[in-house]
């Protein structure tokens, strides 16, 4: 029996405890309503926390100030600064912490097969956790239930929508995939009635995370029943760019898809080849590249900072030396504050203990890898909260650019970056491999983010005494409804259509999420 899926919610509500009380943002340190004003520089300046609202105080009181230009610039740096952040976060999840989690699983000998419905949407989702908890925690309600209703708005819609565009076909096993279905719409209905008084309390959070476990005795027993076709376990097991079924996909999985996709269908020299054609591969090409010598700068980086007992840099010595060092360091500076001077004895000194141990360790080959799986992971989650709480200042900054409100900011812009990775790894593993991965991602995600991303965060603040209170506006209603009507469209359209997803149905479903976003918006 596959427990790593009881796994994945238990290393949740560990690694919360690490940080949790670490550097929480105090709420007025977080808020800045701009009322009409004939200067609003000056009112920042006098009302806000202008550290916090650097980049609106720089904007607001810019000598081009107001200016189209000025307002379309900032925001564009900012939605490519965010792209960068939200891809890091994807990354830190899928190269560093899963990999370390799954070190761990290996060790206690729990079987490490894990389903595309477990295995990508916890990969996705974990980015997510983190930024409700830093947004929640900050008070930021309306901009975490944006943000979810946003995501899934376009998980259902818009990825669906393109996977069913480019790569339309049949479903298998159709029994299964309209229960996924039916599951989320009853997801949908109890969150609509834990919305429906303003405020999540902590017995609805531990009826939503109990909730996913009977979720997960589901699946436990679908995956008995469901045995993938002949093509589909070639496609999953040979495919050279995924090189386990247990690694966490992301957009660096992806672009590496992408490349070998443009090698094979590279034109052969001796044939004609049509000019605008080449060009566009040109340019494809140099796209990919740019994207993966991007991506490979922030591994490095991170390389610096998290161990991983699998890489091969471990290996070395000095870098293991590095590591304890720069290690120290952080946890230094988001646990204690000690100062530098107290603090380079204390990593001299344990270098020194770790060299004297070291050869006892090496005895000990489960309980060193441990050891550095255990910091691995407090790492991950240490630079991940940092990172998130970036994040969260820079859409905050962004909404008063923008002037709109918090819900507004997380159903549009927040969701639509965020969803980047998803967007990427879903459909490139749908063209590319198997479309019913791709589908059983966005299947599995909504569950992930709402009975965990809000239940497991809720439970862990209201635990705190903080109370999650919100303003139940018109926008949050109609993002229910579009999202419940979609899953019914589904339930009724796909047996009909004969269990294909075809191009129809995809444009209907991306009209669909215009239509919504589209009233959203002129709702304000």
């Amino acid at each position: 029996m596959k427990y790593w899926y009881i796994s994945v919610p238990l290393c949740l509500l560990f690694a919360y405890s690490l940080y949790g009380h670490a550097g929480a943002l105090a709420s007025d340190e977080t808020t800045c309503d701009l009322i009409d004003h004939t200067n609003y520089c000056q009112y920042i300046g006098k009302n806000c926390n202008t550290e916090y609202f650097s980049i609106a105080s720089k904007y607001y009181c810019s000598k081009y100030y107001p200016s189209y230009i000025l307002r379309l610039s900032t925001s564009l740096l900012i939605l490519v600064g965010l792209s960068l952040l939200l891809i890091s976060l994807s990354l830190l999840v899928s190269n560093y912490l899963f990999p370390n989690l799954n070190d761990i699983a290996q060790l206690l000998s729990i079987n490490d097969q894990i389903l595309s419905s477990i295995l990508i949407p916890s990969t996705n989702a974990f980015g997510d956790f983190i930024n409700y908890y830093v947004a929640l925690n900050a008070n930021s309600v309306d901009l975490v239930l944006g943000q979810l209703l946003g995501s899934l708005l376009i998980i259902v819609t818009v990825i669906i929508g393109l996977i069913s565009i480019v790569r339309p076909f049949r479903i298998n096993h159709a029994k299964w995939v309209l229960t996924d279905f039916a599951w989320i719409l009853v997801v949908l209905t109890l969150l609509s009635y834990i919305l429906s008084d303003g405020v999540i309390t902590m017995h609805e959070c531990i009826i939503m995370i109990g909730f996913y476990f009977c979720y997960v005795a589901y699946l436990l027993r679908a995956e008995k029943e469901i045995e993938c076709t002949e093509d589909e376990c070639h496609s999953l097991y040979s495919t050279e760019s995924i090189k386990s079924i247990n690694h966490a996909l992301n957009i660096d999985d992806a672009l590496d898809i992408l490349s070998n996709a443009e090698v094979i269908r590279s034109p052969s020299p001796m044939l004609h080849i049509d000019e605008e054609l080449e060009t566009s591969y040109e340019s494809e090409s140099w796209f990919l590249n740019v994207s993966k010598h991007i991506v490979n700068c922030i591994n490095f980086i991170f390389t610096l900072f998290i161990p991983v007992s699998s890489s091969p840099y471990y290996d070395s010595r000095l870098f293991q030396i590095w590591h304890f060092c720069i290690i120290s360091y952080v946890m230094n500076m988001q646990f204690f504050n000690l100062t530098l001077v107290d603090l380079v004895p204390i990593i001299l000194v344990g270098i020194l203990i770790t060299e004297f141990i070291k050869p006892i360790l090496n005895r000990l080959p489960k309980i060193y890898q441990c050891i550095i799986n255990v910091v691995g992971i407090t790492m991950s989650l240490i630079i991940m909260s940092q990172i998130s709480k970036e994040v969260l200042k820079v859409f905050k900054n962004l909404g008063i650019i923008l002037r709109i409100s918090d819900y507004l900011l997380g159903l549009i812009v927040f969701s639509a970056s965020n969803s980047i990775n998803d967007i990427v790894t879903n459909i490139t593993i749908s063209t590319a491999i198997n479309p019913m991965f791709g589908l059983n991602s966005c299947l599995g995600t909504p569950m992930l983010i709402i009975l965990l991303g809000i239940g497991v965060n809720g439970l862990i603040l209201n635990l705190n005494h903080h109370s999650l209170v919100f303003e139940l506006k018109t926008n949050l209603v109609v993002s229910l409804l579009g999202l419940i009507a979609t899953i019914v469209f589904y339930l009724v359209y796909i047996p009909l259509n004969n269990w294909k997803l075809d191009k129809r149905l995809g444009i209907i479903v991306i009209g669909w999420w215009l239509v919504v976003t589209i009233i959203n918006f002129s709702l304000g």
